[in-house]
């Protein structure tokens, strides 16, 4: 058994260990945590702040003021924050809910206009976890007590990133059979309908996910991923039509890379820049490029 001061003695350091690690992070200034901007070739974005293996892009609010991600760290999954101060991005710490928050909390995800932070939780660490879309409303710096978005939701198994648009439609995966689908939760007078299916010009035979919606709807930027063939998770887009309908998805070639992860796409508030993770020999590292790309595949 350990005695006190044995339990003392670790704590302190446990504790000493993460003072250090905080010391020695960059002072960081300026807007994006003060990077220099990318072009058309995709670029590692702030490991040495951030951290080289995250379970979620970075996600800045709609000012450009803060910033929100998920370090993949284990079992367990929290959401971090910075915020640029006059002296510069402040040290990351853990978001706070008003009565804490669910366990396992990971893939933050900010309304764009920054009042409604959703994410996903684990409920379990068992066998048959069941992972679930939560929501919380901003209150000064403190977001309120996260509630479940939908029953919907928590009657589907669903994963890894939602986004969501203008108008409120939720955006995630969803998986009754198969590898996984691209569902839309439309938003309708405040109220969250029944999920619906995206068509066969974005979902296919192999597994999407981590879907990323235009604040307008205009396109989706999502990952697909070919168990049968070595590309593993690629980045698609797809354009809505002015009738409602999706274009058939296109490989962003330009910035897949055969035989590694690239999800968990992201773009600027502005528009200036895409983010997206991929697999490094780090772990999935947050990288950018400009947003122009985009336009290249319209």
């Amino acid at each position: 058994m350990k005695t006190k001061t044995g339990i003392s003695i670790l704590l302190l350091i446990m504790f000493a260990g993460f003072s250090l690690a905080q010391d020695q992070l960059p002072n960081l200034q300026g807007p994006y945590l003060g990077q220099t901007p990318p072009g058309k070739n995709a670029e590692l974005f702030a490991i040495e702040f951030l951290g080289p293996d995250l379970h979620s892009g970075p996600v800045f609010s709609h000012d450009g003021q803060d910033v929100f991600w998920s370090p993949l760290e284990g079992n367990t999954g929290h959401i971090l924050t910075s915020r640029l101060t006059k002296s510069g991005w402040s040290l990351p710490r853990e978001i706070k809910f008003v009565n804490g928050r669910p366990p396992n909390s990971f893939e933050p995800c900010l309304s764009p206009d920054g009042t409604r932070l959703f994410f996903i939780s684990q409920e379990s660490a068992a066998k048959d976890y069941r992972e679930t879309i939560w929501v919380a409303t901003k209150e000064g710096d403190m977001w309120s007590a996260p509630e479940l978005v939908s029953p919907f939701i928590y009657a589907m198994d669903t994963h890894w990133q939602l986004s969501v648009a203008e108008n409120g439609n939720l955006y995630f995966l969803g998986k009754v059979t198969g590898n996984g689908d691209i569902y839309v939760l439309p938003f309708v007078e405040g109220t969250y309908q029944e999920p619906v299916m995206l068509g066969g010009a974005v979902n296919s035979d192999h597994g999407e996910g981590s879907p990323f919606i235009a604040p307008d709807e205009s396109y989706l930027i999502f990952s697909r991923s070919d168990r049968s063939s070595s590309r593993k998770g690629e980045l698609f887009i797809s354009f809505r039509e002015s009738d409602g309908t999706w274009t058939e998805a296109k490989s962003m070639d330009k910035l897949n890379r055969e035989g590694v992860n690239e999800l968990c796409a992201t773009v600027s508030r502005d528009g200036r820049y895409l983010f997206f993770l991929r697999n490094t020999p780090e772990g999935f590292s947050p990288h950018w490029v400009s947003a122009d790309i985009i336009n290249e595949y319209r």
